[in-house]
């Protein structure tokens, strides 16, 4: 990023772990609320000298695994039931030879059809999940200058959800340059308030003609 078009720093509120020139000032807490946001990737592992990043299973505890596979075969069974059901000769059309026969035996089909491809799209979400993988999470190193970038579209997106986002960030803690960045693609006067309010970095792209290839 250019020089000029980098904005004023922030004022900066002191804390133990960061330098007081470096941490946004932010009324929330100090400390990143873990137990709050991560405990789906477990606890912090050493990352060692020739780290690699590793995985565990989503479905690590027994009791996300049985109470999946129960949620997955009631699927499958309502599923199957249901398309038994439908197919019994009992719930075919009457054969009146005329163009609403015709058309209820496609929409027959049809519903067949749909089930069918539920009970494939169900079983295929199943299996995603039984294999699916997190990162195992390691302590970060330090002294390196780290910047949390998020954007925001005022008129898509409620500015409170980009605010909630960033006061989580700026709760982080590292040991070493921090910086917290907000680019808002309608360069929005209550984003730039709500930056300002909570300490963050806040930049915009529009109306810079060289940022709009």
């Amino acid at each position: 990023m250019e020089p000029s078009l980098r904005p004023p720093q922030r004022p900066r509120a002191a804390a133990p772990s960061r330098p007081a020139d470096v941490a946004p000032a932010s009324p929330t807490p100090s400390t990143y609320d873990y137990e709050a946001f991560s405990t789906l990737t477990g606890e912090f592992e050493p990352a060692g000298e020739d780290y690699r990043v590793s995985y565990r299973s989503v479905m690590g505890r027994r009791r996300d695994r049985v109470r999946s596979l129960a949620l997955t075969g009631a699927a499958i069974i309502a599923e199957t039931v249901f398309l038994v059901w439908l197919l019994q000769p009992s719930h075919m059309p009457v054969n009146t030879g005329d163009w609403k026969y015709y058309l209820s035996i496609a929409m027959v089909g049809t519903i067949g059809t749909i089930e069918v491809l539920r009970l494939v799209n169900v079983a295929t979400l199943v299996r995603a999940t039984m294999i699916s993988r997190h990162p195992v999470p390691v302590a970060p190193e330090s002294g390196h200058r780290i910047a949390f970038i998020t954007t925001i579209v005022p008129s898509k997106e409620p500015v409170a959800m980009a605010e909630n986002t960033l006061r989580a960030a700026v709760a982080l803690d590292y040991d070493g340059p921090y910086d917290v960045w907000l680019l808002d693609e309608g360069n929005d006067p209550d984003v730039k308030a709500m930056c300002a309010r909570i300490g963050v970095n806040h930049f915009s792209r529009k109306g810079i003609e060289r940022y709009q290839q």
